[in-house]
């Protein structure tokens, strides 16, 4: 796991070009403290770089590397969990290796053999640079669910790209402007979707994508390798999708251990993530499970810390728990706010599990994200639902699906926003349009709406953050190619349960090595007190960075929605809060506290103090 940068500039002398990549490395180095390199070409004024967090063949794997006759030369953020076999069909065709186990060899030798015609054989996660140096060009590409961020620029034939956007801010901050169109959408869904970053001219690679870019003509070319989509095996029966289903899934998780430092596990208590800890005991694999619940007793109902204790005790697994005062989250606020590098007003108590992962000196630790995507996907379709018809309209799409599950309507935005949210395409016909192109019935659509929307852009970019600001590398399982591939052919009436239990077919795959508690649990989310902060501790934060003054340093929004939105919502009694199923209201005043404090700290450069 490492952090890349690099950067073409025509325009800049070549020791200005290496120092600019030698400073993004110092900002990034929280990413891979363990080793660094730089490789730099005079010749095209090219020049790109790597931090290293050695998990993977610790002595040999450093970064650049180079094909033993000099004409290729790789950086790459990510694991290859495939390689192995990889490996062996290399060998195979006579490709000699000079490492023990090194995936980044591997990935190199794939790429000077077969071209970018390899990608869709990597199982894994990635985004890396291949650089052909005979003949000047690059290859980006990154993985088909975007586990691995990559960000890049590109103007007036300067080109630049990383593994954070923080760092290409580093290098362009003179050019920045925030994007009003990733503004309009963060404001719908508390995180700005792809392409867009939230400044102009920075674009995130969406997942499976690919850039070819020819450092002579100056041309970039950007293209998809993969898309997801369901091909349905209406062959499948019930029990055999069950057996195939545990059968790829212990796979995975064996796969995914790949490492020469141990290993862990965040360990909620849920379904998901009980499953990886079974699987990993079942097969006598040691590892270490986090559980974080809360310090509060009165909180305790909301967290599974008993059902993660009772399973780590089955298996005999250590179990090191965590318990959780809210309030300490605030204390941290300002390096919380240091680790997102966009607007994001999700939920912040992965944060603090990271950092107690990264406090016992482990590097890798395995998480459940990615299957409740495919496993009914919480529901979210339940009120497009018909009998009378399988073609869902915009408005009826826009009114029962994403008005009720986001947050700022386009009414609503239009009193909020100081610009036309209308001059751009709207998040709802966004949404819409991912919705409509998708193959498949109405779960199949809306679990891949999920897929290449919220599980990219929110829940895997965020888990970036968090983890990698602690220097730990975590890996979503679930999101292996040959599982997924699998599950991408399973007809949605094995795929999704009855709304109140909709994993019950993934259950069952497991309901051998699960505990009957993990299996009879209701789902439950570790829900922090938004609104007892806002209307307390954080009270003093709303008055100070939603007033008019500190709206109208940028005003992008009404420097009056303290009294139109904040007020309101702070005066609201508790009766209305609990019939506000989704916490619309309270995200919409959280949003806007994130918004300005993300502001303050990034492109005010102050430090956030509560």
């Amino acid at each position: 796991m490492c952090g890349i940068v690099g950067s073409f500039n025509p325009l800049l002398s070549h020791s200005n070009l290496i120092k600019k990549i030698s400073d993004s490395l110092l900002i990034s180095n929280h990413r891979g403290p363990d080793d660094r390199g730089i490789y730099s070409n005079k010749e095209c004024n090219f020049a790109f770089g790597m931090n290293r967090l050695s998990i993977i063949d610790i002595k040999n794997g450093a970064q650049p590397f180079f094909s033993e006759d000099k004409r290729y030369c790789l950086i790459f953020n990510g694991e290859i969990v495939n390689s192995e076999n990889l490996k062996k069909k290399l060998i195979n065709k006579g490709i000699k290796f000079k490492t023990k186990n090194s995936d980044t060899e591997v990935l190199l030798k794939m790429l000077s053999t077969f071209g970018e015609d390899c990608l869709p054989e990597l199982n894994g996660m990635f985004a890396f640079c291949f650089f052909d140096i005979k003949k000047k060009k690059l290859l980006l590409a990154r993985d088909r669910f975007g586990i691995k961020p990559l960000y890049f620029f590109f103007k007036r034939n300067n080109f630049s790209f990383a593994s954070e956007l923080k760092t290409l801010i580093g290098i362009y901050e003179d050019e920045l402007n925030i994007n009003k169109e990733s503004l309009s959408d963060y404001f719908s869904l508390m995180f700005v979707p792809s392409p867009n970053t939230i400044f102009e001219n920075i674009y995130k690679l969406c997942p499976g994508e690919k850039i070819n870019f020819d450092l002579n003509s100056k041309k970039l070319m950007k293209s998809n390798w993969n898309n997801h989509n369901f091909k349905i095996n209406n062959n499948l029966d019930l029990l055999g999708t069950r057996d195939k289903i545990k059968e790829l899934t212990e796979n995975a998780v064996t796969r995914w251990t790949q490492a020469d430092v141990k290993i862990c596990n965040s360990l909620s208590g849920g379904v998901d993530s009980s499953v990886i800890s079974s699987i990993l005991g079942d097969k006598k694999y040691a590892v270490t499970n986090f559980s974080l619940g809360f310090l509060d007793s009165t909180d305790r109902k909301f967290d599974e810390i008993d059902i993660a204790k009772e399973l780590s005790n089955k298996w005999k697994q250590d179990h090191i728990i965590s318990r959780l005062n809210p309030s300490k989250i605030l204390d941290k606020l300002d390096q919380i706010l240091e680790s997102i590098h966009e607007p994001y007003g999700g939920g912040l108590p992965s944060w603090s599990i990271y950092e107690e992962i990264a406090k016992k000196k482990f590097k890798v630790a395995f998480n459940g994200t990615g299957i409740d995507e495919f496993f009914g996907n919480y529901g979210k379709w339940q009120k497009l639902k018909s009998i009378f018809s399988n073609k869902i309209s915009f408005e009826k799409f826009e009114k029962d699906f994403f008005d009720i599950r986001y947050y700022f309507t386009n009414y609503e935005k239009k009193k909020l926003l100081n610009f036309d949210h209308y001059s751009f395409e709207t998040t709802s016909s966004k949404f819409y349009k991912i919705f409509n192109e998708c193959e498949g019935d109405l779960y199949d659509k809306s679990a891949l709406l999920d897929i290449k929307t919220q599980l990219t852009d929110e829940f895997l970019q965020i888990c970036d953050n968090f983890s990698m600001f602690h220097s730990l590398e975590v890996r979503p399982t679930y999101l292996d190619t040959d599982l997924t591939n699998f599950l991408f052919t399973v007809p949605s009436k094995y795929r999704v349960g009855n709304i109140n239990d909709l994993k019950v077919n993934f259950k069952e795959s497991f309901k051998i090595i699960l505990t009957k508690k993990v299996l009879n649990a209701k789902k439950r989310g570790f829900i922090l007190p938004v609104e007892n902060w806002l209307k307390n501790s954080l009270k003093p934060l709303l008055n100070k960075y939603l007033s008019k003054k500190k709206i109208d340093e940028h005003g992008l929004i009404n420097n009056n929605i303290y009294n139109e939105i904040v007020i309101p919502f702070l005066n609201r009694p508790k009766l209305i809060s609990k019939l506000d199923k989704y916490h619309r209201k309270q995200t919409q005043v959280w949003s806007l506290l994130m918004f300005q404090l993300w502001f303050e700290k990034h492109i005010n450069k102050n430090n956030i103090k509560i």
